[in-house]
């Protein structure tokens, strides 16, 4: 692990820290592939109960990919193929990871770095934050993979109005669109208390309940048909879990739950 992506264990609460805030976060190549694998070796720790993700200093979360350096990284389509490959892994693994996802965003949030914003479960944001895409300016335009996952937070026709006009917007016209789950006066301590509350619930559950969000989100998209009898069988599956068991022995004996994750 190099010092641009750093990681912080406080219990079962994990802090993964961009770390380039002379460039106000902004993710090169190599960054891109070392979020990928801290994400993916994180997702594969069962000790962990969640992960929030954060910007170092309170200029940005992330202003999205470097674009100094691009000439180097995505000078040509070859080079550009790569380096989207990297950015993308990065971004599923986020999206898909065993853990839930808290993005922590102060200051600046934009292009690539409000695509991997939208990727997290949920998005806490200070006033002060700023939002955008103004990739149109650079002649570049935005990949479906980060169009998708915007776009299912804040519909097509909002993100034809951030993509096409580019400007930067306040916290409150974020939130107001469905961007950011709350705006808060402190990012850090409400992200760590947002985790807390987070951690005490039975895991296996939180993951279930993503799980599910995510196939009602494709019977949306393409019909009852998406949803097919090994989707409605796995419904069933978490009454056979200890988890389960330790949840109905705790309420029942009036005492906090201690739940494995099996």
């Amino acid at each position: 692990m190099t010092e641009k992506i750093l990681v912080k264990h406080d219990g079962s609460i994990v802090t993964v820290l961009l770390n380039k805030p002379e460039r106000y976060n902004a993710l090169d190549r190599s960054m891109w592939e070392e979020l990928g694998d801290v994400c993916e070796g994180l997702g594969k720790n069962t000790a962990i109960r969640c992960i929030i993700l954060r910007g170092a200093g309170k200029r940005a979360f992330t202003a999205g990919a470097d674009v100094t350096m691009f000439e180097a990284e995505r000078g040509n389509p070859e080079q550009a193929r790569t380096y989207d490959d990297s950015m993308h892994r990065a971004l599923a693994v986020v999206h898909n990871n065993a853990h839930p996802v808290i993005a922590a965003i102060e200051g600046l949030c934009l292009g690539a770095g409000l695509a991997l914003a939208a990727m997290a479960d949920m998005r806490l944001c200070g006033k002060g934050s700023r939002f955008g895409i103004p990739v149109s300016k650079l002649g570049l335009p935005m990949p479906k993979q980060e169009i998708n996952a915007i776009m299912r937070l804040v519909g097509h026709a909002r993100l034809l109005e951030i993509l096409l006009e580019a400007r930067i917007f306040d916290a409150a016209e974020a939130l107001a669109m469905g961007l950011m789950n709350r705006v808060v006066a402190s990012v850090e301590s409400e992200a760590i208390a947002t985790a807390q509350r987070i951690a005490v619930g039975a895991p296996l559950v939180h993951r279930w309940h993503r799980h599910y969000i995510r196939q009602l989100l494709e019977l949306e998209t393409h019909g009852p048909h998406a949803m097919t009898d090994y989707a409605r069988e796995s419904d069933y599956q978490f009454f056979d879990t200890e988890d389960y068991r330790e949840g109905l022995r705790a309420f029942q004996h009036k005492r906090p739950s201690v739940f494995l994750g099996r």
